[in-house]
């Protein structure tokens, strides 16, 4: 697991090798964090097989976390 921080957004991503050749590596976005200055609230977004984010919560970031770690509906970790 890795991540990238951009302005008020973090993304966390897998990085694995590859199935059929482990000398090479992907990367795919697992979740968005996202802080809103104006609301002063954040929001958590999952992605979909084409790597289109999808919103999925709003709260406290400690309570975002916790759904991604805890996957209730499958969407993050299949």
């Amino acid at each position: 697991m890795t991540y990238k921080l951009t302005g008020n957004k973090a993304i966390l991503i897998e990085s694995r090798p590859y199935y059929d050749d482990p000398t090479k590596w992907t990367e795919m976005p697992i979740a968005q964090f996202e802080y809103s200055a104006t609301s002063k609230s954040w929001s958590l977004y999952a992605y979909n097989r084409n790597d289109k984010r999808m919103a999925y919560a709003k709260g406290p970031l400690e309570y975002l976390i916790k759904a991604v770690d805890q996957d209730p509906t499958g969407i993050f970790w299949g």
